[in-house]
C-alpha cells in the first residue's frame, strides 16, 4: 500500500505524534492566507514517489505570492508519471533533525526502517549509515506492538 504524505501524517496524528499543521489544497484559491495563517509554508506535491524535493516538487514560501506561484506551479504537472492533483501546505517549521521512516513488508512480516540520518538518497547511502544511523526490526505478524 502507498500513501500520499498527508495521508501517512494523518495516520501519525491519530497514533498522538504531533505533526505541523496542513491543508490539501487542489487550487491556488483555496491556499490564499496560508502563509499568514501558518508564518511561513511549505508547498508539497502529492505523488506516490520519493525524492519529490529534487524535482522541484517541494517549495519553501514566506509570502502569499510565493505559494500561489508554488500552487500554480505544482498543480497539473508531472511527476513520477502522475499529475499532481493535490499539493499539501504545511505549516514550515525549523529543521532540528530530519528522519526517514517506512513500514515495508519482507514476506507476510511487516518491517520498519528508520534512519536518524534524513531520508533523501537514503537507499545509496545504506552502506555508510547502516551501522550509525540506521535501524529496521521485523515484526511477527502473530505479535501486537504497541507505541
Amino acid at each position: 500500500m502507498k500513501l500520499y504524505e498527508f495521508e501517512g501524517k494523518r495516520l501519525l496524528e491519530l497514533a498522538g505524534i504531533d505533526i505541523p499543521r496542513g491543508t490539501v489544497v487542489r487550487s491556488v484559491e483555496e491556499a490564499s492566507g496560508l502563509v499568514r495563517q501558518y508564518g511561513g509554508a511549505m508547498a508539497k506535491a502529492q505523488v506516490l514517489g520519493g525524492r519529490r524535493a529534487k524535482q522541484r516538487g517541494v517549495v519553501a514560501c514566506k509570502t502569499e505570492e510565493q505559494l500561489a506561484a508554488a500552487v500554480g506551479s505544482l498543480l497539473g504537472r508531472k511527476m513520477f508519471d502522475e499529475t499532481i492533483q493535490q499539493v499539501l501546505v504545511e505549516q514550515k517549521l525549523d529543521v532540528i533533525q530530519e528522519v526517514y521512516l517506512a513500514v515495508t513488508y519482507k514476506g507476510a512480516s511487516p518491517a520498519v526502517i528508520l534512519s536518524g540520518c534524513g531520508g533523501v538518497d537514503v537507499e545509496k547511502r545504506l552502506p555508510r549509515i547502516a551501522g550509525k544511523c540506521f535501524g529496521r526490526a521485523d515484526q511477527h505478524p502473530s505479535r501486537s506492538r504497541t507505541p
